[in-house]
């Protein structure tokens, strides 16, 4: 899940790396990482970069090149402003950039992501500049990405200071949540990794926290320097109409550059998104599984609305299923952005605050077959041609679980089916069984079973093996 910050430089970095960890949360709060001075260091304001009123620079710069990238080539190039470069990277598949770019937007609100995307929790730059610099950051979990470089100097420099601040997205983060982080709570914290590069390579980081909810003290929580002063609480309403009740939400669940994706409302029927697509190319399938409070639903499209949505098309789509109770607090889900027949963007949200009130969702869960910090799986039944599971995910991503060698029943192999499981989550697992010389599966006693279920990240990547050997008594 790709994150967006914002920042206003009045120095910049000896180093050549700047690596961003947690989740995107934070309040407004600018400071200054302090140095020892250089004396022929020239200050980055980007002021000394030309720009219209009320306008952004996203690139590609001039002398970027072509490069193979994780969602086909992109235009890697970087632009300069006093002594530093700032590294620049474009897709052109998606209209869609990373890393470094710089505005001078005025406004501090955010509404959507395609108009906002530029703008500061303080509206303008550090020191009186009217230009700030924008970074949207890497999406890999404790992966740095190179940003900023030193011009002109392999020796390196030394960093005089650097003014840093939020985006507007970020604000609206923390104040009300969405689909690239959960609204802030006692115990939340956001904090910018600062790491440089010396010449002899070696390393050396500085943290520092845009935002602190550990402490319960509420002064102590942001040094804040009064551009915004208040936390905006957001509830979610219900109506009712007949015997049917709705949560109206009305929130931005979850956001990459291809999809925005907001929950609009949930039905006793049925769960309505609002789905934007940002791209100039088609949507075939919008994958989605979805989780109310910890447990995840079996429900459906079945109105084709989460197919085939056009370029730069927003349109409602509904998946459909029994929901006893409209009220919930949090909501999990996971799924694939398919386009050309191949998954280009994965979608993995986390207990995303909806505001209404948490109602549990009861599922059958018979024996306990395996227990670890990552899982527990429980064996419910046989059911002809499935075997009946209940995973609980107990990460706080997606994982996939099956079984993709063959399993052994009563003796007999056969082929199984895989489900994913949402964050923080159970889920049923249906285990549908197909025979290896394609006849018909009935399987009407049970006496032992013998698999080995693997379990996956959100990536695919091997989390673990798990050996399954269980009789029936």
């Amino acid at each position: 899940m790709k994150k967006i910050y914002s920042y206003s430089l009045s120095a910049a970095f000896v180093a050549a790396l700047l690596s961003v960890s947690s989740v995107a949360n934070a309040q407004d709060n600018n400071a200054a990482v302090t140095a020892e001075a250089s004396q022929d260091a020239a200050v980055a304001t980007f002021d000394d970069l030309t720009l219209e009123p009320e306008s952004h620079w996203a690139g590609p710069a001039d002398n970027a090149e072509e490069v193979s990238g994780a969602y086909g080539p992109e235009w890697v190039g970087t632009f300069k402003s006093g002594s530093y470069e700032f590294v620049n990277s474009v897709n052109p598949t998606y209209g869609s950039w990373m890393g470094c770019s710089y505005s001078n937007m005025t406004a501090t609100s955010f509404e959507s992501y395609e108009k906002d995307q530029w703008n500061s929790a303080a509206g303008h730059g550090a020191e009186g500049s009217t230009n700030y610099g924008v970074l949207y950051g890497n999406s890999l979990p404790n992966t740095p990405m190179e940003v900023i470089k030193v011009a002109d100097a392999p020796e390196g420099r030394v960093v005089k200071g650097m003014n840093i601040t939020n985006s507007a997205w970020v604000v609206e983060c923390v104040k009300n949540g969405n689909g690239a982080a959960n609204k802030f709570k006692q115990g939340s914290w956001f904090k910018v990794i600062f790491t440089g590069t010396k010449a002899d390579k070696s390393t050396a980081s500085v943290d520092y926290y845009l935002a602190d909810y550990r402490s319960e003290n509420e002064s102590e929580k942001l040094e804040n320097d009064g551009e915004i002063t208040e936390t905006v609480e957001t509830t979610s309403e219900l109506e009712s109409s007949g015997d049917l009740e709705t949560l109206k939400i009305n929130k931005i669940i979850y956001s990459d550059n291809i999809i925005n994706l907001t929950c609009k409302e949930i039905k006793n029927n049925s769960i309505v998104f609002e789905v934007s697509n940002k791209t100039d190319y088609d949507i075939e399938w919008l994958y989605l599984t979805i989780s109310l409070d910890g447990t995840q639903l079996s429900l459906y499209s079945d109105d084709g609305s989460d197919k085939n949505i056009s370029k730069r098309e927003t349109r409602t789509v509904t998946f459909n299923g029994d929901i006893e109770n409209v009220q919930h607090q949090r909501m999990s889900l996971a799924g694939d952005i398919f386009i050309d027949g191949t998954s280009k963007g994965v979608i993995d949200v986390c207990d995303f605050e909806l505001g209404g009130k948490e109602n549990k969702i009861s599922i059958q869960k018979n024996r306990k077959v395996y227990d670890d910090e990552i899982l527990t799986v429980y064996y419910n039944k046989i059911n002809l041609d499935s075997v009946q599971f209940v995973v609980d995910n107990k990460r706080h991503n997606a994982i996939t679980v099956g079984f993709w060698d063959k399993v052994t029943i009563n003796g007999v192999e056969y082929n199984a089916s895989v489900v994913g499981i949402n964050a923080l989550s159970s889920g049923k697992y249906s285990a549908g069984l197909t025979s290896l010389d394609g006849s018909s599966v009935q399987i009407t006693e049970f006496e032992r079973f013998e698999g080995i279920m693997s379990v996956l990240d959100a990536h695919n990547g091997k989390l673990e093996d798990i050996k399954l050997n269980f009789s029936e008594s």
